[in-house]
């Protein structure tokens, strides 16, 4: 029983080992969220409720998909930063009760809730990543239990859980933090605390200036042609990001006046499009494809059939 024993030498050796160990990532985490989230309810308290209050906030480091570490649906809604993505994870149900105290949707509530998210890490994280300081939240997605196999992070996360409440209901808010953001956001805290030695500038002598010589020769440019520019071959990288309406026309039709005012629940309305027949696909008004109406899960989709040639979208 004795060699399972730590020696007071092995003890002393840990504890001094302990002693000089750097910050861990789960240090400079609390360091750099924590006053943060003691300023959350000031920013909630605006859109939800003036009684809301954070009952409890934590990190938790996991190892699992999500589909191990949430048991129903969630909303996932990414966050852009310049050095990496976080992302706000709201449960479908908690989503529901926001929906309700807010009066509107839940895909609408959220996307209140992530731009205030986005505003207190401009507000409190400024100081600490400006100049790479750039954020955009994107839309809310809905992703089904089964569905959630397909968002593989890579491991291990952090996930920041925070506990709001107010009127004698709550939700809970999770922003995932993945290796690739921490990684950035601690070197971020290094250059940081880095930055602040650099403040002295240095300013060389004047002799040394005077003495140094530098060697100078000349250089040839080459000419400059203009060349022939295609409108066709220009790259539409820059507005990947954007989005735009797709509406999908299972058919229409002309109604006067007067049979719209007879309209009534159960009356039928015959469009000008065979059964059968495919929908066309509009992208900002523009016809550009025709498809059959399909179901995925629980909602309509449609599988592309035919792609509208180029010549004939420019000309209509």
């Amino acid at each position: 029983m004795n060699d399972s024993i730590l020696s007071q030498a092995e003890i002393d050796a840990l504890l001094k080992k302990n002693e000089n160990t750097t910050p861990s990532a789960d240090d400079k985490l609390t360091k750099v969220f924590m006053p943060m989230v003691s300023k959350f309810p000031e920013y909630l308290r605006r859109l939800i409720r003036p009684s809301v209050d954070i009952s409890a906030s934590y990190f938790e480091r996991v190892h699992q998909d999500l589909s191990v570490v949430f048991r129903q649906a969630v909303f996932i809604t990414p966050i852009e930063l310049k050095i990496g993505i976080i992302y706000l994870l709201v449960t479908e149900h908690d989503g529901e009760i926001l929906a309700t105290t807010l009066g509107t949707s839940a895909v609408q509530g959220i996307t209140l809730l992530s731009q205030e998210l986005t505003k207190i890490l401009s507000d409190h994280l400024g100081d600490l990543l400006s100049p790479h300081l750039t954020m955009r939240s994107r839309q809310p997605i809905l992703v089904r239990t089964p569905q959630l196999t397909n968002y593989k992070f890579t491991t291990p996360n952090y996930l920041l859980r925070l506990n709001i409440e107010w009127d004698g209901t709550g939700i809970e808010l999770v922003i995932l933090l993945t290796p690739e953001i921490i990684s950035n956001l601690c070197n971020a805290t290094n250059d940081h605390t880095q930055s602040r030695i650099r403040q002295q500038p240095i300013h060389p002598s004047k002799r040394s200036l005077r003495q140094t010589r530098f060697p100078v020769e000349t250089f040839d440019f080459e000419n400059l042609s203009k060349q022939n520019s295609d409108p066709t071959d220009q790259k539409i990288d820059l507005v990947n990001d954007v989005y735009i309406n797709v509406v999908v026309e299972l058919g229409a039709c002309q109604l006067t006046v007067g049979e719209i005012m007879e309209l009534k629940k159960g009356s039928t309305i015959s469009l000008n499009r065979v059964a059968g027949e495919p929908a066309d696909v509009h992208v900002n008004g523009r016809n550009i494809a025709k498809g059959e109406v399909t179901v995925l899960d629980e909602n309509f989709g449609v599988r592309i059939l035919e792609i509208v040639p180029a010549k004939q979208r420019i000309n209509e």
